[in-house]
């Protein structure tokens, strides 16, 4: 009968334990390779980390006029700052896209983007453009950069119907299913808003109304 000394003994247990170990290590990356986020949502490799600057907030129908009141917000949920310089917001109703000059976002932080005419803050944004969001139905996407497609688009909503602007490329890249929506909201001067900034904005249930928005 062949006798294992103390010391073969410490080597046995460390071998199984740096296997242990090195065979969970292998299994988490072959799941984050496969295309799942550290959220567990699962999102398509061609798409820049969805997510990390996400839309939060949009006010579509604004109480009285809209003209001039509509805004949307958009939030880091990621540990570092993220430039946004390039960027593409793309809502319904206005024909170009609202694209972002030199401006950082820091972690946790919100930028409002504003549709009518002011002067830029760190966290204010104006965009002085003629063209409204439909108040029964409307979409709003943003991308990392031009061109518009489903490489570039990082995150996206829409709301009363599908098929709005930006659907195509969101549900090419795995963010968003096509003819999913959020629904309209039912009190003019409120807001479509997520439940949490930290929700997945991707999600139809994670949207609320909120009756009194604020910052717009």
């Amino acid at each position: 009968m062949k006798i294992i000394n103390s010391s073969q003994k410490v080597f046995y247990v460390l071998f199984f334990v740096f296997s242990i170990i090195f065979l969970t290590v292998a299994s988490t990356n072959s799941y984050y390779q496969e295309g799942f986020s550290k959220s567990g949502n699962r999102f398509s490799s061609t798409v820049w980390n969805p997510g990390v600057v996400r839309i939060t907030e949009v006010l579509y129908n604004p109480a009285g006029t809209d003209a001039g009141k509509e805004g949307i917000k958009i939030y880091n949920a990621g540990g570092q700052a993220v430039n946004l310089s390039g960027y593409a917001l793309d809502v319904s109703g206005v024909s170009s896209p609202y694209l972002f000059g030199d401006v950082s976002i820091n972690p946790g932080k919100i930028i409002i983007i504003h549709k009518n005419s002011g002067t830029d803050s760190a966290n204010q944004k104006y965009w002085p453009t003629t063209g409204l969001m439909p108040n029964d139905s409307g979409s709003i996407a943003l991308y990392k950069g031009l061109p518009k497609n489903s490489s570039n688009i990082i995150d996206f909503v829409q709301y009363g119907s599908g098929g709005g602007k930006g659907e195509a490329h969101a549900s090419g890249a795995g963010i968003w299913a096509a003819g999913e929506y959020v629904p309209i909201i039912s009190t003019e001067g409120s807001s479509m808003a997520l439940k949490n900034k930290n929700n997945d904005t991707n999600k139809v249930g994670n949207w609320k109304e909120q009756t009194m928005p604020t910052g717009f």
